[in-house]
C-alpha cells in the first residue's frame, strides 16, 4: 500500500468567503445538481484550486485525497461523483450554459464533454480572469 504524501491546504485567506461564493455560482451555472455529492466536491475542488494553483495537475494524486479526507470518504468515490455530476449536467442539455461560461477559453470544445480535470482548472482560471 503507497501512502500519499499530500500537499497541505494553505491557510485560508481574507477572500475565503468569495473564493467559496465564485465557486458555488459556476457549479450552479453548469447545472451541476445540488443533491449530488459531486456538486460538494467540485465545489471544493475549484475553490482548492484557486487557493492553491497548481493542485489540478495531480488529480489521483492530491486533489481527490484532500477532498477524500475532508468529506470523510475515498479518493475513488470523489473522483467517481464529480465525473457522474459532471455527466449528469451535460447530459441534462445544460451544455448551453457551458459555452457561455468558458467562452474565453481557446481549449473548450462545446461538442465534448470536458474532463474533470479540465472543467475545474478552467473554472479555477476564470476566477484568476476575473480578478
Amino acid at each position: 500500500m503507497t501512502t500519499v504524501m499530500a500537499r497541505p491546504v494553505p491557510p485560508a485567506s481574507p477572500r475565503k468567503g468569495q473564493i467559496e461564493s465564485f465557486a458555488e455560482g459556476i457549479v450552479n451555472k453548469l447545472g451541476i445538481p445540488p443533491n449530488l455529492h459531486g456538486y460538494d466536491y467540485l465545489m471544493q475542488a475549484v475553490a482548492l484550486c484557486i487557493r492553491a494553483p497548481g493542485v489540478h495537475r495531480c488529480l489521483t494524486k492530491e486533489l481527490y485525497p484532500l477532498l477524500a479526507q475532508h468529506f470523510k470518504t475515498s479518493a475513488h468515490c470523489v473522483e467517481r461523483s464529480i465525473r457522474h455530476a459532471i455527466a449528469q449536467a451535460w447530459d441534462d442539455g445544460t451544455s448551453v450554459y457551458w459555452r457561455e461560461v468558458f467562452a474565453d477559453f481557446h481549449s473548450y470544445d462545446p461538442a465534448v464533454k470536458p474532463t474533470a480535470g479540465k472543467l475545474i482548472a478552467m473554472a479555477a482560471m476564470l476566477y484568476c480572469m476575473e480578478e
